[in-house]
């Protein structure tokens, strides 16, 4: 066990154990073997091929084995039903001899006899002359000729020695097997990279408000009615909360923004998958985070995004070149310069050609087109996005393309809502053509209402027709999985509906995450 320093950082730490001991190692495997007396190097198919070579010739030399075993049997046999047939004259000829050497003699001679069948004989047991004993030498001399009859046709057949390996591994693998621990791949060992050995597919990662992060699989949560109150997502804490949740795939580029404006970034895959009820790993341990330092925007790095625009509390909005990115040291990259206490909120992709809609947690947004907001270097501070009252902040920022979606398929609903929860559980669908196209930096239209009943708005996430159910994630840990039909559109002066309720009364809404219909249905096959 290592002890850290408060100031201390695990990644790196980690790392210069990695580097300097015997932690983590690396052995070399001489795959060489003797063959018909001759050492060679066997590549892994050539291993499974002399093991089958091997285990032909011991089981054709078991069958040869069994089979002189049961001729040997059978000639008794036959011996002995000879003797039972003749059981007189036999009976007569062993009186008639002065020793056992000569009884076994005239036996040969008069009944034409071989020396084993003649020594069976003579130690034959009285109690076998019963008619009942008769029939079991009878009944277990038909038994080995159908036995003998087997093993010659193993014998000359090769297909069925084959076929008894398979067998007998079937059987030693449902008695001693266990799941594959390795992953074989058909392609040269240097084209093999890190992200090779990991299967591709989709995961939900959360954070929570003390850092520690986890991925599960999307099905791991069922889908259920609004109003339920779901199922337990994480064992945390009491003090801890649920405060971020994505769905990405596992080669995902994983970006972590802090509260400091800085961002690291980890590929999914090097975060721990854990069962539902799972803690998950200190967040710590995965990027090289410093201890004041806050998670407030996890997003997935996608190669279709042209820039990154960046919300703050304070409701300043900066955009960046994605590009910048892409390059990410351990110690992590500045991506906006913060004045005073601001402090980073949301974190989207654009396409250079997007609207931008920022919500405040009073029941406030704004709507600007992304052109209002002009490219900046990572270490800047930004522009007004939104006019904020006294008291009022950013809670979140969502990122639509101007054009109206269309489709040819008229059987298919096409539409973009907003759908906002607050704190107590309480939430709406709201359209996306019911905000208004202003210039960034005014004092924004009505999202919701908020009263003492809603509490303040805690979440937002866009939603489109792609979209098939949202997740709702509570600071206590709850979870509940929604289709999106079960929740109603409303205009923008609306409070909403029931979509959570509590198991604890002091518990509040964390985070949702939109689940798009392919993921389910890739999961499903």
């Amino acid at each position: 066990m290592v002890d850290l320093k408060r100031d201390a950082r695990p990644k790196a730490v980690l790392n210069n154990i990695y580097k300097h001991t015997k932690l983590q190692t690396t052995f070399p495997a001489n795959f060489v073997a003797l063959v018909g007396g001759v050492p060679y190097t066997l590549s892994l198919k050539q291993i499974l091929v002399e093991y089958i070579k091997h285990r032909q010739e011991v089981i054709t030399r078991r069958t040869l084995f069994e089979l002189a075993d049961a001729k040997r049997r059978a000639h008794i046999l036959e011996g002995l039903k000879i003797a039972l047939d003749n059981l007189d004259e036999v009976i007569k000829t062993i009186r008639q001899s002065r020793t056992q050497d000569e009884a076994k003699i005239n036996l040969i001679s008069k009944f034409k006899f071989s020396g084993i069948q003649a020594t069976a004989i003579l130690d034959m047991q009285l109690r076998r002359l019963a008619a009942l004993e008769r029939e079991k030498i009878e009944k277990e001399y038909q038994e080995l000729k159908k036995i003998i009859d087997s093993l010659i046709a193993i014998l000359k057949n090769p297909e069925k020695i084959l076929q008894i390996i398979i067998d007998e591994l079937t059987k030693i693998k449902e008695k001693f097997g266990d799941n594959r621990r390795t992953k074989i791949y058909k392609r040269e060992i240097e084209e093999l990279s890190e992200e090779d050995l990991v299967p591709k597919k989709k995961t939900l990662i959360t954070v929570t408000h003390t850092g520690y992060v986890k991925r599960v699989p999307v099905t791991t949560y069922k889908s259920q009615a609004r109003g339920g109150k779901g199922v337990t997502g994480m064992t945390i804490k009491e003090e801890d909360e649920i405060e971020h949740l994505i769905s990405a795939t596992t080669h995902d580029t994983i970006l972590f923004f802090t509260n400091q404006g800085k961002v690291y970034g980890t590929k999914a895959w090097d975060i721990p998958e854990t069962t539902r009820q799972g803690r998950g790993q200190a967040v710590v341990n995965i990027i090289d985070i410093n201890q004041d330092e806050k998670i407030m925007s996890i997003l997935p790095m996608r190669n279709s995004a042209k820039h990154l625009i960046i919300a703050t509390a304070a409701g300043a909005v900066k955009k960046t070149s994605i590009k910048e990115f892409q390059s990410m040291r351990s110690s992590g990259l500045i991506a906006i310069r913060l004045e005073g206490k601001d402090q980073l909120v949301s974190v989207h992709e654009t396409t250079g050609d997007d609207n931008i809609l920022v919500i405040t947690k009073k029941g406030k947004t704004i709507c600007f087109p992304e052109a209002n907001v002009r490219p900046m270097g990572r270490a800047t501070t930004g522009m007004k996005g939104i006019k904020l009252s006294l008291g009022d902040e950013v809670i979140g920022m969502e990122v639509f393309s101007k054009n109206k979606p269309k489709s040819n398929d008229k059987r298919r609903k096409i539409f973009r809502d907003i759908l906002t929860i607050s704190e107590n559980g309480v939430g709406k669908r709201t359209p996306i053509h019911l905000f208004p196209v202003q210039k960034r930096a005014g004092s924004g239209v009505k999202i919701a209402v908020v009263s003492p009943k809603t509490g303040d708005l805690a979440t937002e996430i866009i939603l489109d027709e792609k979209v098939d159910q949202v997740v709702i994630t509570s600071k206590n840990g709850q979870i509940i999985k929604l289709p999106i039909k079960n929740i109603p559109q409303m205009g923008r002066s609306t409070q909403g509906v029931i979509l959570m309720r509590f198991t604890n009364k002091n518990d509040k809404v964390a985070a949702v995450a939109a689940l798009k219909k392919e993921i389910e249905d890739s999961e499903a096959n």
